[in-house]
């Protein structure tokens, strides 16, 4: 009885063991996943920042000094409070702002924007980073579904007129989409609230980014 006893427990001791070998290779395996897909999540992120405005337009590297924006700044944008804002410079003068904004009013959810802005109020790009719009018609939004989003491409609050920054289905001057109103009446209505962002902070923004200690206006590697 003891033989069999000390048996048990050497056999108890041998699967907990090996149970305990492979909980810690299923954790590594997990931790070296995620580590994984956190890097391709932040390769995207940068490559869409990046589609915001020409390679041309500037050559300081453009996402290594964020501007955070401040609780008041992120909150007028529907972003969290630290969120980063880039600054593109050509020859040390900058060029253009590019920012996040968040429409709060999508069809299905939030519409997460990344919104270039040249420094004379023109748009150079705008791209969506995140949304949950309705396959087949409010993600038509997404360049990867539909063109519909560079429409904004050398617009500004005077062209068109401000008061026509709304979709054509409200007397505006943007299309939208067949079935699906509310998706693109968010979008621009965030584009614009980007731009008058721009348009009433870009001083104090620029100040804040040619003061950062850490902001030597670097240039971008070739």
């Amino acid at each position: 009885m003891r033989f069999t006893a000390g048996l048990s427990l050497r056999n108890a001791g041998l699967m907990l063991a090996i149970a305990l070998v492979c909980a810690l290779l299923m954790l590594g395996v997990y931790a070296i996943s995620a580590n994984g897909i956190a890097q391709q999540r932040a390769a995207a992120e940068a490559a869409l920042w990046l589609e915001l405005l020409p390679r041309s337009a500037y050559d300081n590297n453009l996402l290594a000094s964020p501007v955070a924006l401040l609780p008041a700044e992120a909150a007028a944008l529907g972003v969290a409070p630290g969120s980063p804002l880039y600054i593109a410079c050509r020859q040390g003068a900058p060029v253009a702002l590019l920012l996040p904004v968040t429409s709060h009013e999508g069809y299905a959810g939030p519409i997460e924007l990344l919104v270039g802005i040249y420094v004379d109020g023109r748009i150079a790009g705008v791209r969506v980073r995140a949304h949950q719009e309705t396959p087949g018609m409010g993600d038509k939004i997404d360049i990867q579904h539909s063109p519909w989003i560079l429409s904004f491409n050398g617009r500004s609050l005077q062209l068109p007129s401000i008061d026509r920054w709304r979709v054509k289905a409200d007397g505006g001057a943007f299309d939208q989409f067949a079935g699906a109103t509310i998706t693109p009446r968010a979008v621009v209505k965030s584009v614009k609230i980007a731009q008058e962002f721009i348009a009433a902070q870009q001083t104090t923004l620029l100040a804040r980014f040619q003061t950062a200690p850490a902001n030597p206006l670097q240039q971008a590697p070739p």
